[in-house]
């Protein structure tokens, strides 16, 4: 019985000497990884750093060639800038690429030039995706254009009164307290 006792103290002992060895090793490689990830590189808002700088409204006449310079400005200081132009179903991309590639070697502002056409009067959008790539990091955003073609119409918000039902307006009941 004491020989019993004996041997379920070691294997007691043994095995807990297994788990702190064991814990010990990874508690060790977490800490290397959690230090790591607690000092990044660059802390920034998630996306492209890219923000337009022309007008965000472009107004022009249908059935009319109208040149654009779309201008953005970027603060990523080297990489590769992807733009893809994407106009709705009623505009029309005339004499440039809808996907264009630039190389960025300092911050800098870069124009577009090109040239819409539109059928129809209406407000209509060019979305621009762009994809910003240096080394093995992306980011991604995406900004539109307001197409304004003809006449922009105004929009008036006016109470109607229902046809059916009379409606009895009441004087408003105010006290104006001297205090």
């Amino acid at each position: 019985m004491a020989l019993f006792c004996n041997l379920k103290k070691v294997i007691v002992i043994f095995s807990t000497a297994l788990i702190l060895l064991g814990c010990h090793g990874k508690s060790h490689d977490v800490s290397k990884q959690t230090s790591a990830a607690d000092s990044p590189l660059k802390k920034a808002k998630p996306g492209a750093s890219v923000k337009l700088v022309s007008a965000p409204i472009i107004f022009m006449n249908s059935n009319q060639q109208t040149p654009v310079d779309i201008e953005i400005e970027t603060s990523e200081t080297e990489g590769d800038l992807e733009i893809d132009f994407i106009p709705t179903p009623n505009i029309n991309i005339i004499s440039s690429e809808s996907h264009h590639v630039v190389t960025i070697s300092r911050y800098s502002r870069i124009k577009f030039p090109i040239t819409l056409l539109a059928p129809s009067d209406g407000r209509f959008y060019l979305k621009m995706n762009f994809r910003f790539r240096n080394g093995e990091s992306f980011s991604s955003q995406t900004l539109a254009l307001i197409m304004q073609v003809g006449p922009e119409t105004k929009k008036t918000l006016q109470f109607k009164k229902p046809e059916n039902e009379k409606v009895i307006s009441l004087p408003a009941e105010e006290k104006i307290s001297s205090q």
